[in-house]
Parts: structure tokens; sequence; C-alpha cells
């Protein structure tokens, strides 16, 4: 008799390596720049990330117990209000005030670079 064929899908992953040193590590810091660890203080505490770009930052969690919203939470430059950080024992919080009321409490890592990026962006 054969062996039972198994249910589970195998997904190939394509990964590109660039030959050029300089450019694979010029490639990760501009990665890194435009990527912070972060925890939305929301409903408990959030883990996930917050990716910057030219229009704004968008936090990103794959929790599915929160609403869709928060999961995918885009905040453009143009419609912050304000920001401010503070600490909270050991950790780093930023409140960031919308236009529309809405208040966003994020424990961020790199707090220097994230506090350096808002300061740039964000029209006060």
């Amino acid at each position: 008799p054969s062996a039972p064929r198994s249910t589970n899908r195998t997904v190939t992953v394509l990964f590109l390596y660039n030959t050029d040193r300089k450019a694979d590590r010029e490639l990760t810091e501009k990665f890194m720049k435009q990527y912070y660890v972060a925890s939305l203080c929301r409903e408990g505490v959030l883990g996930g990330g917050i990716v910057a770009d030219d229009d704004g930052i968008t936090y990103k969690t794959g929790k599915v117990t929160v609403s869709p919203k928060l999961r995918n939470l885009e905040m453009k430059y143009r419609n912050i209000q304000d920001f401010s950080q503070k600490w909270v024992l050991c950790f780093p919080v930023f409140t960031i005030s919308m236009n529309d009321g809405e208040n966003y409490k994020f424990i961020i890592f790199r707090p220097k670079r994230f506090n350096a990026l808002l300061r740039e962006k964000v029209k006060l």
C-alpha cells in the first residue's frame, strides 16, 4: 500500500541574493530606518510594528482579536495633530493625537529615531 498523502501545502519563497554586499547593507539600512518595533496600548498591549513612508506611518499587527482598523492602522502625517513622548516604567510611550480626535498610545523601541521622524514629517 502507498503512504497516505499529506494535506499540507508547501509555499515556496524566492530570496534574491545580491552579490554586492554594500548594496545589501544599504537596502537593509533603508528598511530598518523605516520600520519600528511597536506595541499599541489599547485593550491591552498589542505587539506589532510601525512602517514609515513619505505619506505617513502604518501600525500593523497580526492579532485577530482586535478590529480590522487597528490591525492595519494608517496615520497620515497631515492628519496628526500632535504627538508626545514620555517614559512609563522603563518603556518609551508615544501618544499620537489625530485631527479626528482619536488618540493612540504606542510603546516604541528606538524612540529617538521615531521622535526625529515625527519632528521632521509632522507639521505642528
